[in-house]
């Protein structure tokens, strides 16, 4: 859908070319799940060696709460939030893992 894409066409028509997307380095589930009773989050299922998720400390097993501060609930929402971002950008996520919740701040990467 060209909602998709939209912000590759207003980085043409802003600056005559686009940037590279950025990666996170992470691959979630579709949809949120419950970690705990009240917790709500996405499950990472997979964290790509030498990512960004990967040296900010995101682990296969962690539930993403939130990224900057919003709550997400599917995957494109974690999408979302990656538009608009360059590499060398910084994500902030809020995880759960093993009954804990904290923060963690993921420069994002240029896809190799």
């Amino acid at each position: 859908p060209i909602s998709a894409n939209a912000h590759k066409i207003n980085e043409i028509i802003e600056t005559g070319e686009t940037c590279p997307d950025p990666i996170i380095g992470i691959s979630v589930d579709l949809f949120a799940s419950e970690a705990e009773e009240g917790a709500w989050g996405l499950l990472v299922m997979e964290v790509t060696e030498d990512s960004g998720a990967e040296k900010a400390g995101v682990k296969v097993g962690d539930y993403i709460l939130a990224v900057n501060g919003e709550t997400v609930t599917t995957s494109d929402d974690v999408l979302r939030h990656r538009r608009g971002l360059h590499p060398g950008d910084t994500m902030e996520m809020t995880l759960w893992r093993d009954g804990e919740i904290f923060d963690v701040t993921i420069i994002l990467q240029e896809a190799e």
